[in-house]
Formats: structure tokens, sequence, C-alpha cells
């Protein structure tokens, strides 16, 4: 080939390259702006990596979704290492305390410090009711919502997406979250706070949903899973709950989920409602 037609070809593919970065960063911006129609106007072609899940999905699904979910996944991902940090300081520290041997702290839990423990609790689920709100805010699909309807999904999934956020600070059938630099809320505390069948029913629904040993992509989209199944029928919510569940499968089959696997996780889900009501009705 001579210099002439080397050069015609390396600028016809850098053009090319280009061309398909700025599509790209286009649906990126598209994600980030939270615009979710306007995919359809997009050229999907070499956009989403080939792989054998992805052409299978390519095979029997729309190409718009396919780079739809592939990027809502990304950024759900972003959305959810936002609001989970402070968890993953208080896990490096859970891990510690194990790896050096970790025995139960033993609190003289007098009045006093069951009135202070439980003022903590209730500021912490005040910060989780803002990071919550935050977090629907920040996922794409959700601005449209009038705030009656943001009020009804934070509600409805309040609990279910506390138990994702904190999901890593039950280990060993204990759990490590901290209510300050001091305090760890433990089975004893959490059962002496909060009830006995409070912390029964709460530890069985974590550590039932720890055995899937679910990765930060799944933990991320199952958030936005949860709040796309809220308000009943509702049009707007069925059509994010489309595109969240098939993000959600989507992640599932490329970590190779079995069918059985998937139906046992879908038992466990479904005790959710009571779970949210449960924790609901807990008198402080």
């Amino acid at each position: 080939m001579s210099r002439t037609s080397d050069l015609k070809c390396r600028k016809t593919i850098e053009k090319s390259t280009q061309k398909n970065k700025d599509k790209t960063l286009s649906i990126k911006n598209l994600i980030k702006s939270n615009n979710l129609r306007q995919f359809n106007k997009l050229d999907p072609k070499h956009l989403v990596p080939y792989t054998f899940i992805s052409e299978k999905y390519l095979r029997s699904t729309n190409e718009h979704k396919i780079i739809l979910i592939t990027l809502l996944r990304d950024k759900t991902y972003q959305v959810f290492k936002k609001y989970t940090h402070e968890f993953e300081i208080q896990e490096k520290r859970a891990l510690s305390l194990i790896e050096a041997g970790y025995t139960p702290v033993k609190y003289d839990l007098n009045k006093s410090l069951v009135r202070q423990m439980r003022n903590k609790i209730l500021s912490f689920l005040q910060s989780h009711a803002a990071s919550t709100l935050q977090m629907l805010q920040e996922l794409p699909g959700f601005e449209c919502f009038e705030r009656s309807e943001t009020n009804s999904i934070i509600s409805d999934n309040f609990f279910s997406v506390l138990g994702i956020r904190i999901y890593k600070l039950f280990i060993n059938n204990e759990s490590f979250l901290m209510l300050d630099e001091n305090i760890q809320l433990n089975n004893e505390a959490m059962s002496k706070c909060m009830g006995n069948d409070f912390r029964s029913r709460l530890n069985d629904y974590i550590f039932n949903t720890k055995f899937f040993k679910f990765t930060d992509s799944e933990l991320a989209l199952l958030i936005p899973f949860f709040f796309s199944t809220s308000l009943g029928n509702s049009p707007k919510l069925r059509e994010l709950s489309e595109y969240y569940t098939q993000a959600l499968f989507y992640e599932f089959s490329l970590n190779k989920r079995s069918k059985e696997l998937i139906s046992r996780l879908s038992e466990i889900l479904s005790q959710i409602p009571q779970i949210n009501v449960m924790c609901k009705n807990v008198n402080f």
C-alpha cells in the first residue's frame, strides 16, 4: 500500500472512530440528563461491545434498548457507589474486626442508652430518607414524577432500599451498622431498640438475600427495579419498569445466574412489601 493510500485509510478509520465516540458521548449525555425518550433518534450500530450475551439480546430485543440498558447499568452503578460510600468504610471496619477475632460488643442497655440509640436510629433514618430522594432524582427516568408520586415511591421502598445500602454490613449473622463512631447497632442493640420480631425478620430477609452474593452492579439495579414497581399500574412506572427489569436481567445473564436462582430470589423479594410495612410500624 502506498504512503498516500495508507494516510487516507488511517484518516478514514480515525474519522469513523471519532464519529462512534461522539455518538457514544451523546448517549451518555442523554443518560446523564435523564432523557430516555430521545434514544429512538440515535443510530445504535457499533455502540455495544460484541459478546455472546449482547449478540443474544440484539437478536431478540430492539437494538436501542440494548444500548439503553447497558448505559442505564453504568449510570445506576455510579449513583449506587455515591450513596453507599459511607457504608463501604463501615464494611472495611467490620472485616478488620472479624479478622482480629471479633466478639459482640456488650452494652449496658439501660433506659438512657436505649433512648440515645433510638434517637440516633431516627437521625440515621432521616439521613437515609434524604439520600433516597437524591438517588431517585439522579436515576434516569424518575424526574418526570410529581412530588406526591415521588413521596409514594420512597415510602413504598424506604426499607427495601435501606436493606440494599447496608447489605454488606450484615456479616456472620451479625449487624455491623454504626450509628456513630462508637455505637454499633448489633443484634442485641437492635432487638432492644426495635423489637425481637423486627430484628429476626430483617436479619432473615437480608441474610437470605446474601446467599446470592450480589455484585455491586446487581445491587445497584435492584434499587430502580424496586422504585419502578411502585404505584400500582402507573403507566410511567410501567415504562420505566420495562427498562430497569431488562437491565437487571441482562446483568443476571452476564453473571450467569441460573433460572432456579432467579426463581428463588423472586420468592424472597416477594416478602419486601411485608418488610416495609413491618418497619413502618416500629414504635420508637
